[in-house]
C-alpha cells in the first residue's frame, strides 16, 4: 500500500502538469473563439480539465490517506453535465434517456467521485451497445422499508437516492457476472480497458456509506442501481 501511494504522488504530480496548461489556455483561447459551437466545445474542454483536476487531487487524497471532501449536494447538476457529456462524446447510434423524478433527496457526497462512478457506468454500457442502443440515466428517491437483497450484502432499511444506469446491451453472462468487482478483472482488449473501473465504483460508493447492485440478462440488458443515503430535510 505503501507503494502504491507513492505511485499515485508520482502519477498526481505529472497529470498536473499536463492539466495546468491546458487550465490556463482555455480563458484564452474563450476570448479569441466566436460565440456559438466553438464556446460550447471550450465549456466542456475547461469542465473536463476541472474534473481532471479534481481526480489528481483524489489521487493526493488518497496517498496521504484522507478523503474527499464531502458537502450536501443536489445531484441535478452532475445529472447535466453527465448528460451533455454523453451527447457530445458518444456514438449517435446510442439514444441518451436521462429521467429524474420531482424533489430529489440531497445526499452528502464528493461530487468529483459521484461523477467518476456515473460516467464510468455510463462508459461502460457504451461499450456494451457496439451496435447502438438506449442508455438511460434514472434518478429518483428510494424508501427500504425492510432489508433488500444487494450485490454483496442485504441493504438496510432507509432512505435513499437511487441512481440506474440501465443499458439495452449484450448483458453479462453469470459466469462473468460473478467477477465483476475484482481489481484488475475485464473481458476488454488489454488497451480498451484496466480492469479498475467497477472496483473503483465499488469502493467510492462504499466509502459514501452507499450500495450498489447489478441485474443483467444476457442478450437484453444491464441495469446497475447505485443507493446513496438521502439528507434529512432540515
Amino acid at each position: 500500500m505503501e507503494s502504491i501511494g507513492v505511485l499515485a504522488t508520482g502519477i498526481a504530480h505529472d497529470l498536473n502538469n499536463i492539466l495546468t496548461p491546458i487550465m490556463m489556455a482555455v480563458p484564452l483561447m474563450r476570448e479569441w473563439a466566436p460565440a456559438g459551437e466553438a464556446g460550447k466545445i471550450l465549456e466542456m474542454i475547461e469542465q473536463n480539465a476541472s474534473r481532471g483536476a479534481s481526480l489528481v487531487r483524489q489521487l493526493t487524497d488518497y496517498a496521504r490517506g484522507t478523503g474527499g471532501a464531502r458537502q450536501t449536494m443536489e445531484v441535478s447538476g452532475l445529472l447535466a453535465e453527465i448528460g451533455r457529456f454523453v451527447r457530445a462524446a458518444f456514438p449517435k447510434n446510442i439514444e441518451f434517456r436521462a429521467e429524474a423524478e420531482p424533489g430529489l433527496p440531497a445526499i452528502r457526497a464528493d461530487g468529483t467521485q459521484i461523477y467518476q462512478v456515473l460516467l464510468n457506468l455510463c462508459v461502460n454500457a457504451r461499450d456494451a451497445m457496439p451496435d447502438g442502443g438506449v442508455l438511460r440515466l434514472v434518478a429518483k428517491a428510494r424508501a427500504v422499508r425492510a432489508p433488500a437483497a444487494g450485490e454483496a450484502a442485504p441493504i438496510p432499511a432507509g432512505s435513499y437516492l437511487e441512481l440506474a444506469v440501465e443499458d439495452t446491451g449484450r448483458g453479462i453472462v453469470p459466469e462473468v457476472l460473478a467477477h465483476i468487482w475484482e481489481p484488475f478483472f475485464t473481458t476488454k482488449q488489454r488497451k480498451q480497458g484496466s480492469g479498475l473501473g467497477l472496483s473503483t465504483v465499488r469502493s467510492i460508493i462504499r466509502s459514501h456509506h452507499g450500495f450498489i447492485d447489478v441485474r443483467s440478462t444476457p442478450g437484453e440488458g444491464t441495469q446497475f442501481s447505485v443507493y446513496l443515503p438521502a439528507q434529512a430535510p432540515d
